[in-house]
Formats: C-alpha cells, structure tokens, sequence
C-alpha cells in the first residue's frame, strides 16, 4: 500500500473535520494519524489537520498538537522523578488508604475502595514532555473478586492534563489454568479456567480507548507540581509514580542495513509457539479455541481440541495476549504469525507487536492482518522485507495488542456526521413545529429552504465528509472493503434530501435511519477480531513451513472425518449416553459446553445420574419432537410463555406435585413465577430474568440542574427542560405494564375468563402511555444506547442489556452514568410503586419422561444458589462481562459481579417485579394491543375506542379457547374457572433455596 497516498488521504478528510471545527460545529473528540507509515513521526500523525474534538480542545491529540506547535520538546533521556505512592501528601477519608508491606514492596499504598482521592507534590528538573509510569497490584474486592478495570482520573495542578486522563485504566492480568487442558472421559479437552495472576505490574499511562499508538505524553514545566489520583471503580495497591524521558521508538529502516548485513551466516533455527498456549493475557475473555481446519496445528479429528486462539474477544480495544519463547543463540530472527480473518468483511484488523516489553520498531505499532483464510509470513516492513529482530540467547516474550489507532480518522468524521444530522433533524422539528412525525402534513411544502437556508449546504458538507472518509478507508483497506457500499448508499440518501428538503419533512424516519447505520459502522471499525493458530521464530536462514494444508493433506483430512462420522467419538456430535437422562438447552454452544461440563464434575458424582446436554437450536424441535414421540427429559431456556402452551396440551409434569417443590419455589421472585402457573399446578421453574431499570448521564442531568424522577409526574416535570435543551426522555414504546400495575389493573379477570383490559385502569393507564408519544413528543422509534452516548437521550428506560452495553462498549462514559428504579406512582402507603415487569427463560420436565424424579434432582440442582453462582462466574469470566447471567435465583443473582450501589438499586427495582400471567388465548392480547397502540400513536384515533375495540376481539378470541379447553361449554356457561396468580405487595427480601435464606 502507498504510505504516501494514504497519509494523503487522511489529511484530506480529516481536514475538512477541522474546518468544520473552526465555523463551530459540534462533534465527538478525535485525533488521527497515518495508519500505513509505521514510521511517520508524531509531529505528522498528530498534526494540525488531525485535530478535531467535539467537547472543545481537550484531547491529547488537540494538546500534543498544542505542544508540539509551542515547541516542547521531549526531555533528554535519562530524566526520571519517582514519586513513593506511599508518601502522599494529602487524602480523602473515603479512599481507605493504608500503606504496608505486599508482594516484595516494603511500603506499598493499599487503596481498599473504589473512590476518594490521594494527592503528591513533585519536582521535575526542567521542562518539557515527560511519560508516566506507573507500578500498581490489582486488589481483591472486600466482598467479591472483581473481574473490572481498574480506573483513576488523574489531574496535574487541579487540571485535567487532556480529556483522555478522565479515565486512567489500569489493567489485571490472566491465565489458563490448568494449561494443558484436562481432558473428560471421552479425550475432549475441558477449557481451563481463569485464574488473575497477582502481582505488580509496571505500565505507561496510555489510552484506555487505544486510539493512540504510544504511551501518552505529559508537559510538565521546571519546578514543583501537585498530582492528584481520584477513584472512579476497583481497589487497587501502587508502589511508586515515576514522570520519565520518553523513548524514542526507531523505524526497521535504520537498522536494517546492518541486521541484514550482519544476519548472514546463521545456522538455520526454527521455534514453532503453539498461539492457544498464552503466557498471560490482559483479559480472561482472550480464549483458546477450536478449529476443525486441517491447516490448524494440532488438528481436531474425533475430539474437541483447543488448538488456535482469538476470535471476536480478542478484537476489543487494547486487550492482549503474550507468549513466551527460547532461542538458542545471539542473533537475528524473524518472527512469523499464522492467522484467520474472517469476520470483518474486506478490510484488516491491526495488531501492535512487542517484544520484552518494548515496540522495537514504529512499523509495529500498526501492523495490518490481512482478510482471508489461514495465512502467514514474517513481519514486513513498508517495502514487504521479512523485519529481523536482534535476540540474545534465551527467554523472551512477545506480546501481540489490539490496536484501532488506524481507524481514528474515520471514526472521528463518522461521529461528527452523526452529531451534525442530528443537529439537521433537531432544526428541521423545530421547523415544522411538530414534536410527533406522524403528525407531519406531508403534502405541505415546508420551504425548508427558506427557514433553514444553510440546510442544503450542511447536507453537501456531511455527504462530502462521508466521501473522503469512505475514499481513506478504500485506502487504508483495498477495493474489497464492505463498508464502502454502505457509505455510498448513506452519501445517496444525503443527495436526496439535499435535491428536494420536503423528502427530509417526509421522510424523518428514514433520516434517522442514517444516522443509526453510521452510528453502527462506529461500532463495526472498532472491532479487530482475529484467530491465531501458531507463530514462527526463525533465522532468516530457516525455510517456514507451509502455513496451510496441502491438497493431498485436506484430502487425507476430510476422509477422516467421513470414517469418525459412523463413530460415537465425533466431535461435532452432542452426548448420546443411552443411560442418561437428555437435556435440551435452547442457548448458543458455549452455554451447552458448560452446563455438560458442570453436571460432569459435580451432579453426577453427587448423585449417580448421568446427563446428556444437547443443544437445542430451536424451539420447533420441541414440537416436532412431540408429534414424532421424541422429546428430552428436561428442556432449558425456554421463553416464558411456551411452558404454558405444553401445559396446555398435558405435555409437561406439574413441578408442585413433587413435596419440596414449594421450598425449591422460595429461590425466585413471587412475580417471576406467574407465568408458569396455570389450571392449579406450575409448569416450570424460571432460570433467568430480564427487567427494566432507569438509566441516566449524571453529568448531563448535573449542567441541566435536575434531579432524577421518582415518580411520572416528577418526569411530565423533566421534560420541558430536556427538550428545550433539544434532548429527550426514552420511555420503551407499546410497554402497557408498569402503568397497568401501578393503578391496580390487570391483564385478566381474577378468574381468567375475560380481559382486564376494558377496565377503567386499563384505559387510564393506555391514556397515559400514549400521551407521552402523541403529546409529549417521545420518540417512538429510537436507539436509546448510542442516544445516551452522545447525550441527546440523558435519561431513559430500557433492560438490564443496555447495563452490559453501556459498561463494555462505551468505557468513555465510565463514572458518568448511573441506574436507579423506574418512576412510579405513589399507592397511598406512603410508597413508590414501581410495578414492572420483563422476560424470562425456563426450564421444564416434559410428561414423556421415563425419570421424572431424576430429571427434578437435576432442575432442583441447576437452579440452586450454588450452582448459578458459579455458572455465572464462569460464563462472564470465559465470555465478558456481556454475557452476563442475570439468573433468576435470587441468593446468586446477588453474588455477580454487580457494583454493590447498582446491586442496590436493581433489588429494590426487583422488589416491584410482577409478570403477565397466562390463559388460553393469551397470545390474542398482545396482538389486539398492538394493533390499538398503531391506531392511537400513529394513526391518531382515541385512545379509549382503540383500547376498547381491542379488549372487544380479545375476549371474542379468549371465550374461543375458553371452549377449546373445556372451561366453557357449547351453550357459554361457565364450567369451571382459573386461578390466575397475583402479586399484590412488594417483594420483601427473603429467599429460600441452598442457603434458606
């Protein structure tokens, strides 16, 4: 690729980012730099035409830039001033500092919580741009092992030094264990687990969202200096604070005259690192692998063999992987990675390579994987010369970082894109005075031009800004690029709406669908996912082996494993015990992997009862397998009304028959077992749960002078200061529940007969779910997490995934946002109702089995505290934290990994839970309902005859099943009625299950 040509294009696009800066447009903090020139010095990664920043001059890129153009140079090396962490000179109570000896350092400064703050006073010998180093041991948590960052905000002279010092993340340290695998009964390796290594660590402050390729740089001007650490989350122990001459990194093209010159005459070596064989790891979620790939050393025929390593989890911002190797002499080495890309379509993932610790050349600090099948070769430089590292005889360590760096430049024109249409959509409502789109007259001429004249113009700008970001990405990737399409497409709907603005008026819904996919393909430039199978060290004299299977090798290979199919050993298949009981797990592979190999090691030599977990891919097989009489003994993962739907038609055991089913009951919610009681018996027992909460940017609603709404009235309050600040309050479209709850209404009649939706509640409570679309001007269609990023949606409704994505994918906004309890409505106790309700997964023991007693002891065990305690451990510890388990137990759902102000928060939320209950015919509701919230919302009708129509069909479609079912006979009289469940006060705290408590 043309380092030149790129660097070219780089500037072009960023530089009209700049431009659009200086006229006072808003847009998302950035810098850039040249992702094909390794060499390229920071002067021309960071210069003038990089610098753009939404939030005002405050990054680092804006501040070396700054720096750099002032003159400030990097001190001389051999420049250090230490600073002894135990030596502070001023402290808050609430940091819960104490300094004694830990792991080798004498006077180590133990920071046992997660917030207050340490000051130090320090003197530097003369100015100019030092590096910080610091050296910390990541702490046990007092109540739990956290698996999180460790995150300080750091000033100089009670200042921020750039923006990107808000957030100073610190990283923990992992490993496999046990590494080799262990192998179960049939000779599949189990994934080891993952321990966190404790020890010190010594880091160069750098950024925590890996957008820059080096450590950063602090000015610091001659004389005495106050450097203050505030506590955003995690315990954490520091040694020592040292401000350093940074270090030069030199490019391959200085020394590779010599290296090559003097690399002559080796003999010839070659080291082959086994890449699923990592010596430590910055994240547990950087997992080994399996491929079925002949070209993967070593392969996989009849068993599962973690032989690779990588894949999505190893594509997160700054996560790495290290390994250890031997050479036999002094000398010069390539090193050779063998890999797999093919998750990003068409474009390359970038890695930063180290060795011992340090980038020995700038062309690592970016280097480019290819995407494609497997393939392999020594690390290039510009001119695709194999680079030769200089190794000394013995141990070393390479380590391999995810790196976005080379995307900064897109990212920062696509997200000051999104900010600039957003502010295009915010003029074209307050244009036609409209808060509700479909309310807009769309056969009026809006004559957009004369109330917005600059509007074809800001059109223009953001299609050409698009343009240059698509043409640099070509650049960056090749013609092959994916995304490429997208941005044309994107750049054709902007022409549109510039040639004829009433298409914009008309068409609201599909602008905002722009910003959304623009939104998304921020998402998708981040990610650098990458499998590694092995890594070559060799001498240049030392021929590689090939890097993928010959013909005749994937020939060999496939015939194997045509021959393992007729066996019972292969890997692909699911375990087939004829004398276990089945259990069918509607979830993804990982989940099935873990479930087996939990019942392996505990249930089973616990009880003698063999289990064969199998993946259920769909919850048709359930009713195919009903009709052809094959169906599992215990099924998991169901959604929360299919249990009912079998229960209906006798296909389920009535869990309360057997005499501890009441105690076993006491491990969940009141509310969360509604939906599996039906006809006097309860068909299933809930496994996990999702609900609501409220989510809000504590520094948005801190400029706005607000507080946080307890009840809806306290919201009407909120939001006209939200939107004449061109914000918003989210609130989840069609969701009827909280409001039924908390006026006393229902879905059902006590005796489950009739709709409860043609009841005065009901209507009030539609009245005013409705409002908030049709009067308030609440968006009805919207994506409340990357609203919530960029501030235009501070506060808002959604499920506890939006809690997950928010924490793993937008560590910018660490320490400002929080959850509390939805609003309520005061219910004339004295309390906040705050009903609500959510969704929830199921398992089951279907009536066909043969070992209902033995299929109970597995449900009782696999709801247990104990038992979804360590599930859930280890599935976020192998996975991330979104993958976390949000069980329904409630004693384990308190020992996750939950921040315990957030824990708070939720429990008192789930003190509220309260789900929909079920009847024949139950299923008409939710379709009526939608149809009446289309009729009031869109379409503009009553709220009250659209409500009313709806419970009208309801009950036509309710009394239809009533007879199918034998509660109403031919004539309409009533012959016998249902129990439906009801929760009327609030969860009280208590819980029974393992622990009785």
């Amino acid at each position: 690729m043309n380092g030149r040509r790129l660097r070219t294009a780089a500037l072009a696009l960023l530089s009209v980012v700049f431009v659009a800066l200086a006229a006072g447009s808003s847009a998302p903090a950035s810098g850039a730099r040249s992702a094909a020139t390794g060499a390229a010095g920071m002067e021309e990664r960071y210069g003038e035409a990089f610098l753009y920043d939404g939030g005002g001059p405050d990054t680092y890129a804006a501040k070396l830039n700054g720096w750099r153009k002032q003159g400030y140079k990097d001190v001389p090396p051999g420049v250090s001033v230490g600073i002894e962490a135990a030596d502070y000179t001023a402290a808050s109570p609430d940091a819960a500092l104490s300094v004694s000896a830990l792991e080798g350092e004498s006077r180590a400064l133990k920071w046992e919580s997660g917030g207050g703050y340490a000051e130090y006073r320090f003197r530097v010998p003369e100015s100019g741009l030092y590096r910080l180093s610091v050296t910390y041991f990541p702490l046990a948590g007092k109540d739990r092992d956290s698996r999180a960052d460790i995150i300080r905000t750091l000033t100089i002279d009670g200042a921020l030094p750039f923006e990107e010092a808000r957030l100073v993340t610190m990283k923990r340290l992992w490993k496999d264990d046990p590494y080799p695998p262990l192998r179960d009964e049939y000779g599949n390796e189990i994934r080891p687990k993952q321990e966190q290594l404790r020890e010190w660590i010594e880091w160069d402050v750098s950024d925590y969202m890996n957008e820059y390729p080096e450590p950063h740089r602090f000015y610091l001007e001659k004389g005495e200096h106050v450097m203050r650490l505030e506590g955003v989350q995690e315990e954490v122990a520091f040694a020592r604070f040292v401000f350093r001459s940074p270090e030069p990194i030199p490019s391959y093209a200085d020394v590779k005259e010599a290296y090559e010159r003097e690399a002559k005459g080796q003999n010839p070596f070659l080291a082959e690192i086994q890449a699923e064989r990592m010596e430590r790891k910055s994240d547990p979620v950087v997992q080994i692998a399996m491929s079925a790939e002949s070209s993967v050393r070593p392969e996989a025929l009849d068993t599962i063999v973690y032989n690779m390593m990588g894949g999505w989890k190893w594509g997160r911002r700054g996560a790495w992987a290290e390994w250890t190797f031997e050479v036999p002499a002094d000398g010069y080495y390539t090193i050779a990675p063998v890999y797999e890309q093919q998750f990003v379509r068409g474009r390359n993932v970038f890695r930063t390579v180290s060795v011992d610790g340090k980038v020995p050349y700038r062309e690592l600090l970016e280097v480019p994987f290819r995407y494609g099948d497997w393939q392999g070769g020594p690390l290039a430089d510009g001119e695709g010369d194999a680079m030769l590292f200089k190794l000394s005889q013995g141990k070393h360590t390479l380590r391999m970082r995810v790196n976005v760096s080379p995307h900064r430049p897109a990212l920062d024109a696509v997200e000051s894109a999104i900010v600039r249409l957003r502010g295009i959509g915010d003029d074209v409502r307050a244009a036609t005075g409209v808060a509700n789109d479909s309310l807009i007259d769309k056969g009026m001429n809006w004559r957009l031009d004369e109330s917005i004249p600059d509007l074809g113009d800001r059109l223009n700008g953001v299609a050409d800004d698009l343009r240059r970001t698509r043409d640099y990405l070509t650049e960056l990737h090749g013609d092959k690029l994916e995304s490429g399409y997208s941005f044309t497409s994107l750049i054709r709907d902007l022409e549109t709406f510039k040639a004829d603005p009433n298409k914009l008026v008309n068409s609201l819904q599909r602008f905002g669908s722009v910003q959304e996919q623009l939104s998304a393909m921020v998402s998708g430039l981040t990610e650098q996912p990458l499998h590694l199978d092995r890594i070559y060290v060799a001498t240049p004299q030392q021929k590689l082996p090939p890097f993928k299977a010959t013909w005749w090798g994937s020939v060999k290979s496939s015939l194997s494993r045509f021959v393992l199919t007729f066996t019972g050993n292969f890997a692909a298949q699911g375990r087939n015990d004829k004398d276990a009981i089945d259990v069918w797990v509607q979830r993804g592979r990982d989940y099935v992997n873990l479930i087996q190999e939990m019942v392996d090691q505990e249930f089973t030599p616990q009880t003698g009862i063999k289990v064969n977990v199998n993946l259920m891919p769909n919850p048709q097989m359930l009713i195919l397998g009903n009709a052809a009489g094959i169906q599992p003994d215990v099924a998991l993962g169901l959604a929360e009304g299919t249990p009912i739907d079998f229960a209906m038609r006798n296909a389920l055991v009535n869990l309360n028959r057997f005499p501890d089913y009441a105690q076993v009951s006491k491990r969940f919610l009141p509310g969360a077992l509604m939906p599996f009681h039906y006809d006097g018996g309860d068909w299933a027992l809930p496994e996990v749960q999702s609900f609501n909460m409220m989510f809000y940017r504590k520094d948005v609603l801190k400029k706005l002078n607000v507080s946080v709404p307890q009840t809806w009235d306290d919201v009407y309050a909120l939001l006209p200061t939200l939107q004449q600040n061109r914000m918003n309050f989210y609130l989840p479209p069609e969701d009827l529940l909280p409001f039924l709850y908390q006026r006393g209404g229902g879905y059902y009649s006590p005796d489950g007969l009739r709709s409860g939706l043609d009841k005065p509640e009901a209507f009030e409570a539609f009245r005013q779910l409705t409002d908030f679309f049709v009067v308030y001007g609440l968006d009805r269609q919207a994506n409340f997490y990357q609203h919530f990023r960029y501030g235009t949606m501070p506060i808002g409704i959604a499920d506890l995934n939006t809690y997950l994505l928010l924490t793993v994918a937008a560590p910018e906004l660490t320490g400002q946002w929080a959850i509390a309890p939805i609003p309520g409505t005061p219910d004339g106790k004295g309390r906040i109702a705050r009903w609500a309700g959510g969704a929830l997964q199921s398992g089951v023991i279907f009536r066909s089995s043969d070992r209902q007693d033995d299929a109970w002891q597995f449900l009782k065990w696999w709801t247990s505290d104990t038992v979804q305690t360590q599930f859930g451990v280890d599935l976020e510890t192998i996975n991330g934290l979104e993958y976390r388990w949000n069980t329904a137990n409630m004693n384990a759902f308190r020992r996750q990994m939950w921040p315990k102000e957030d824990l708070d928060r939720i429990l008192e939320q789930l003190r509220w839970y309260k789900d929909v209950p079920r009847v024949p015919g139950e299923y008409f509701t939710d379709r009526q309902y939608k149809f009446a919230w289309n009729r009031t919302v869109v379409d503009g009708d009553s709220s009250r005859d659209a409500l009313e129509t709806a419970a009208f069909e309801i009950n036509k479609e309710l009394l239809r099943k009533q007879r199918e079912f034998g509660f109403v006979d031919g004539t309409g009289r009533t012959v016998r009625t249902l129990d439906v469940p009801d929760v009327s006060e609030p969860w009280d705290g208590r819980t029974g299950g393992d622990d009785n408590r």
